[in-house]
């Protein structure tokens, strides 16, 4: 079964997504990372359409030629969350 799954990282979790991260969060949290960059290579993998708020990468200073492979920028992620909800699909927001 394909999933028909779309997540959209919006605000401070973008810092979490980048392969060049901040030199303080990778002391705090490089296992945490290394996870995250291996969930999202594996989601993309299953097709999971994974996008980031490029409002939110601006804010972090979180550079968009950094982000892992897989992740597409987008313009502003409420605007996209808003665009699928007209679709039919539904939001599960995950803090």
């Amino acid at each position: 079964m394909k999933p028909d799954l779309i997540l959209v990282y919006i605000g401070e979790t973008v810092r979490y997504l980048s392969s060049r991260p901040d030199p303080a969060l990778l002391v705090e949290h490089e296992d945490a990372l290394e996870a995250v960059a291996i969930l999202v290579r594996e989601l993309a993998g299953m097709g999971v359409r994974q996008e980031v708020c490029a409002i939110a990468t601006q804010v972090m200073g979180v550079d968009n030629a950094s982000l892992h492979e897989g992740l597409t920028v987008v313009a502003d992620g409420f605007i996209s969350l808003i665009g699928y909800q007209t679709q039919g699909y539904r939001l599960v927001p995950i803090f």
